[in-house]
């Protein structure tokens, strides 16, 4: 009971964290387009194209919780449409490092409204980010490695190779368990470091429940990283969309590494949603002088690009979050 209240506290405080974050980007973007002079770009914006762009994030969203839903079928009877509902209502929580935020509150509320044990759920979710790392590290590298370094910049060629490194750590990490002997290893590594810091103390445990999760999954991962590329192709089309609703046009090849590029940063640890380095790497590279773009068109294009993968989708899961709740309370009564 003790642990539920806490749980509970913990999920009022994601909640409230998550509305001030919400006011502060509004409030961030509303003097970053007073101060570039950017009003009347966003005013000559296609606004068709702005609500393609939200609605290819949502999809997005959407993709990843049938992915999430898809591995967890095997042993428990969850819909596609009550799993589309629980990813969505848990997005808000999403400003954490790697999104694990919004991993935890979904497992929890899986586990309050359908009875699956906390950690399949987060087991599930910790499958899915293994292979979306993969995924797109590997795509990345693709992409990288079709244009010429020296028509990259500084900038964007340092990002790709942080970006690379950090999420091929992290893919490794949460796919290496599904060796019983080298999850021993990581086992065993975790033992040595909680004997001087603490807070690796549980991932003994932690570690030996998910290597024996993972290890039943082998067989659906491939089709695991099927839903990875639809997911990933969603949020594409959001990036290209905002791009275009300004008359921001890239040859398609340049687009798509740009793209990769501010999601492996979007990735990184310590940056919920990458926020700040997304931006400004998306201006140093844009503001490069063989793209020629003006100030006020990039910074309208970062924030309609920020107003679909973060404003929006955060507002609409803290509604979806409150009615859930709210039905939850009147059921109790």
């Amino acid at each position: 009971m003790l642990g539920r209240k806490l749980a509970e506290v913990n999920v009022q405080k994601a909640f409230q964290k998550a509305i001030i974050a919400l006011l502060f980007l509004i409030a961030f973007f509303a003097v970053l387009l007073k101060l570039s002079g950017s009003f009347q770009e966003i005013k000559n914006a296609n606004l068709f194209l702005i609500l393609l762009s939200s609605l290819s994030f949502i999809l997005s969203a959407l993709v990843w919780a049938f992915a999430w839903a898809f591995v967890l079928r095997k042993e428990h009877s969850l819909s596609y449409r009550n799993a589309s509902f629980l990813g969505i209502s848990s997005m808000f929580a999403s400003f954490t490092p790697m999104q694990l935020g919004n991993d935890a509150l979904r497992a929890f509320l899986l586990k309050e409204y359908f009875g699956v044990p906390l950690y399949k759920g987060i087991g599930a979710s910790m499958v899915i980010k293994g292979i979306k790392f993969l995924t797109l590290a590997f795509f990345s590298l693709v992409a990288l490695l079709s244009i010429p370094f020296q028509a990259l910049g500084a900038a964007l060629l340092l990002s790709f190779m942080v970006g690379l490194l950090v999420i091929a750590i992290s893919a490794a990490i949460l796919l290496l368990p599904i060796s019983r002997r080298l999850n021993n290893k990581i086992r065993k590594f975790f033992m040595a470091l909680s004997l001087k810091f603490k807070v690796f103390s549980s991932l003994d445990y932690l570690l030996s429940e998910y290597s024996y999760f993972l290890g039943d999954k082998i067989a659906l991962l491939p089709k695991v990283f099927a839903f990875c590329i639809a997911a990933f192709t969603f949020e594409f089309l959001c990036f290209a969309f905002s791009a275009f609703s300004v008359g921001l046009y890239l040859e398609f090849s340049m687009l798509l590494l740009i793209f990769f590029a501010i999601s492996l940063l979007e990735r990184v640890p310590f940056a919920p949603r990458g926020f700040g380095l997304v931006e400004t790497a998306t201006y140093l590279f844009l503001s490069r002088s063989p793209f020629g773009f003006s100030q006020a068109k990039l910074v309208s294009f970062i924030a309609i690009f920020d107003f679909s993968r973060i404003i929006l989708p955060t507002a609409v899961s803290l509604l979806a979050f409150a009615g859930l709740r709210r039905r939850c309370l009147f059921k109790q009564k």
